[in-house]
């Protein structure tokens, strides 16, 4: 067993590594359909190149200089995405292009502060709401 109690007998996560249910940014963890992956932003910032974070929780480990970007996934009703900042500086989430987040417009980022952590839910196509 994976030692949290959740009776997953150390199954494969969806990433194909052993299921590590329960400890925080281990990437290709799953529980009950959630995955949690540990990603680097994108250096030099911009939608264009930004990192695609593909899972439900996102710890950003690395955030080389300010404006370091990552990008959501797309804005489809029902989706969540959670993105720590555990990186050494503020960075940028994007969303997919065309969309947004909040009212900040279309290909507009959300700043994220160092250490930071927020929730983005899509409660309409095209837009995340950010919440913590």
């Amino acid at each position: 067993m994976c030692g949290c109690k959740c009776g997953c007998k150390g199954q494969k996560g969806d990433k194909g590594e052993t299921g590590k249910q329960g400890v925080p940014g281990t990437p290709g963890a799953t529980g009950n359909g959630f995955t949690v992956g540990v990603y680097a932003a994108f250096a030099g910032g911009g939608q264009f190149g930004a990192t695609n974070l593909t899972d439900n929780d996102n710890l950003i480990s690395t955030v080389a200089t300010t404006g370091d970007s990552v990008k959501l996934l797309p804005a489809v009703k029902n989706t969540i995405q959670t993105v720590r900042n555990y990186g050494a500086n503020a960075m940028n989430v994007f969303p997919q292009a065309a969309e947004q987040i909040d009212s900040l417009g279309a290909n507009v980022a959300f700043s994220l502060a160092a250490g930071a952590t927020i929730t983005f839910a899509c409660f309409v196509n095209g837009t995340f709401v950010s919440g913590t």
